[in-house]
C-alpha cells in the first residue's frame, strides 16, 4: 500500500526514536549551520520542523523545512532527489519558490522563499470561516498553481490549509510539493475521522498514486473547510447550493466524474458565485405588487377608440341636448303663466332652504331664441400609449483562459490585464490581440476571435528563452 505524504512522515521516525524535538533542532544547528542562520522556529509538526532564517550565502531571508530521516526506507534518498528535481523548476506566482534542497546524515531539508504572512490553517483557526468572495479568490489562485504543476508533470499530493501561505496582501501561495512526493512507502496513520483524512482522495485510500484528480479532490475539500471552518455545531454557514454542487462534483468518488482540470473547477465556482439568487421581496412590497381586484370592469376601454366608444359618446351628447331643451321649454312656459301673479302680489322673501321653479327670479324669462345653446364638450381623444423602447442588444461576453510556461504578463489589445494563468476572464465578443510577455523571453502574440458566450483557451503557450 502506498500512502500519501503524511504517512511518509510517520515512518521517518517517532518522537521517541528521534530523541525528542530537540534532536531535530540539534541536527539543524550541527548539519545546516554552515548554510543557514536560523532565527526562530515557525512551526513544529510530529515529524518535521519549519524554521525562519537567512541564507549565509547572500543573506536572503528563507524558510527552512527539515524532516527527520530516521526510519526511512533505503529508496528514500533517491525518491527525495527525484521529487525535488521535478518541483524545483516550478515557476508560478502562486507557488512558493524552492531555493535549495539536500540531505544530511539525519535530515532531508529544503529552503524556500520566505513569505510574510500566515498559513491558511492558522487563519482559519483564528478567524473562522472565510467570506465567500475571499474563499473563491484564494481557491482560484491555488487552482492556477496546481494547473501549472500538472501541466509540468508534477502532482502536489498533499493539498491542505497547512501547506498554503497567505501573504500580507492576501495572495495565496502553495508549498511543500516535495514533502508529498519524497517517499512512497509506509503505513497509513490517520484515523478515519481525522481532520486531515478528509483531504485523502479515494484512490489514495486504496494505495493508488496521487494524481491531478487527487489534487482536485483535496482542493474541493479545502474549499469547503474555508467556508465552514470551526463553525458552531448549531449553525450552518451560508454556502450557496451551487458552490456545494461544484464541490461535490470535484470530490466525486470516481475521478471520471470530476471536472476535467482544476481550472474548470475554479471557473465553475466563479460563475456560480457571480450569479447571486434574487433578493427576497419584502412583505409590504409584495402586497403592493398584487394586481388590483376589479369589481366592475365595464368602464374599461382599450386605448384605441372603436365604434362602440363613438356610439356611446354620440348618444350621451344627444341625451344631454334633449334634457337641456326640455328644461328651457319648461322655464319659458312657467314664466309666461306666472307673470300676472307677480304683478298683483308682492312675493315674500324666498327662504334660502326653498328652491323651486315657481319662485324663480321676478323678471320674465328671456325669449326662447336668446337662450344660450348648450354646447356638449367633445369627448377627449384617448392618448395612445407610446411603445416602450427596446433596450440595446448587448452581446454576451465570452471568457478567456490563458496559460503559459513559464508564467508571464498578459496584455489584451495593448492593455495589461494580469498574469498567467488567467481563468475565465470576461471579454467582449469580437477580435482581440492577446500578448504574453516576460523579461528574458520572446513574447507570444496571437489574434483571437471571441464569439458571444464562447470560451477561448490559450493554455499551452511556451515562452521561448531569448539567446543574446
Amino acid at each position: 500500500m502506498s500512502p500519501p505524504a503524511s504517512a511518509i512522515l510517520s515512518v521517518l521516525c517517532s518522537p521517541e526514536a528521534a530523541g525528542g524535538h530537540d534532536a531535530i533542532d540539534a541536527a539543524v544547528a550541527q548539519e545546516l549551520g554552515a548554510r543557514f542562520q536560523v532565527e526562530r522556529l515557525e512551526r513544529r509538526g510530529p515529524r518535521a520542523c519549519l524554521y525562519l532564517g537567512r541564507a549565509l550565502d547572500g543573506g536572503r531571508p528563507i524558510a527552512l523545512k527539515a524532516v527527520w530521516r530516521a526510519g526511512a526506507p533505503p529508496q528514500a534518498s533517491e525518491a527525495f532527489e527525484t521529487a525535488m528535481a521535478a518541483c524545483a523548476p516550478l515557476d508560478h506566482p502562486h507557488i512558493i519558490p524552492l531555493h535549495q534542497y539536500g540531505q544530511t546524515r539525519r535530515l532531508f531539508w529544503y529552503s524556500m522563499q520566505r513569505i510574510e504572512g500566515r498559513s491558511l490553517d492558522e487563519t482559519l483557526r483564528d478567524t473562522g470561516p472565510l467570506e465567500l468572495t475571499t474563499c473563491l479568490r484564494l481557491v482560484a489562485q491555488l487552482a492556477a498553481a496546481l494547473d501549472h504543476a500538472h501541466r509540468s508533470g508534477v502532482t502536489h499530493g498533499n493539498v491542505k490549509p497547512a501547506n498554503v501561505m497567505v501573504s500580507l496582501d492576501g495572495v495565496a501561495l502553495l508549498g511543500d510539493f516535495a514533502v508529498a512526493r519524497a517517499l512512497q512507502t509506509g503505513t497509513w496513520p490517520l484515523a478515519p475521522h481525522s481532520r486531515l483524512a478528509r483531504y485523502l482522495a479515494p484512490e489514495e485510500s486504496y494505495g493508488g498514486q496521487p494524481g491531478p484528480a487527487a489534487d482536485q479532490y483535496a482542493l474541493a475539500a479545502l474549499t469547503l473547510e474555508c467556508l465552514e471552518a470551526r463553525a458552531p455545531a448549531d449553525t450552518s454557514p451560508l454556502v450557496p447550493d451551487t458552490v456545494r454542487h461544484a464541490v461535490a462534483r470535484a470530490m466525486s468518488q470516481d475521478p471520471q466524474g470530476q471536472f476535467a482540470t482544476v481550472l474548470d473547477f475554479a471557473a465553475v465556482l466563479e460563475s456560480t458565485a457571480a450569479a447571486p439568487a434574487p433578493p427576497p421581496v419584502p412583505a409590504h412590497a409584495a402586497a403592493r405588487a398584487r394586481p388590483a381586484v376589479l369589481l366592475w370592469d365595464d368602464a374599461y376601454e382599450p386605448p384605441v377608440p372603436d365604434g362602440r366608444l363613438v356610439r356611446r359618446s354620440a348618444l350621451a351628447a344627444a341625451l344631454v341636448l334633449l334634457l337641456a331643451g326640455a328644461a328651457a321649454f319648461g322655464l319659458w312656459v312657467g314664466g309666461r303663466d306666472a307673470a300676472p301673479v307677480r304683478q298683483a302680489v308682492t312675493p315674500p322673501s324666498p327662504s334660502p332652504e326653498v328652491a323651486s321653479v315657481a319662485a324663480a327670479p321676478a323678471e320674465p324669462a328671456p325669449p326662447r331664441d336668446t337662450i344660450a345653446p348648450l354646447v356638449a364638450r367633445p369627448t377627449p381623444r384617448p392618448v395612445l400609449p407610446t411603445a416602450p423602447r427596446r433596450p440595446a442588444v448587448v452581446a454576451a461576453p465570452g471568457r478567456l483562459f490563458v496559460g503559459a510556461t513559464p508564467w508571464g504578463d498578459v496584455q489584451i489589445d495593448g492593455r495589461t490585464v494580469g498574469h498567467t494563468p488567467l481563468v475565465a476572464l470576461p471579454i467582449e465578443a469580437g477580435w482581440h490581440q492577446v500578448r504574453v510577455v516576460r523579461d528574458g523571453f520572446a513574447p507570444f502574440e496571437q489574434r483571437v476571435h471571441v464569439a458571444p458566450g464562447e470560451d477561448v483557451r490559450l493554455t499551452s503557450i511556451v515562452l521561448q528563452l531569448l539567446h543574446l
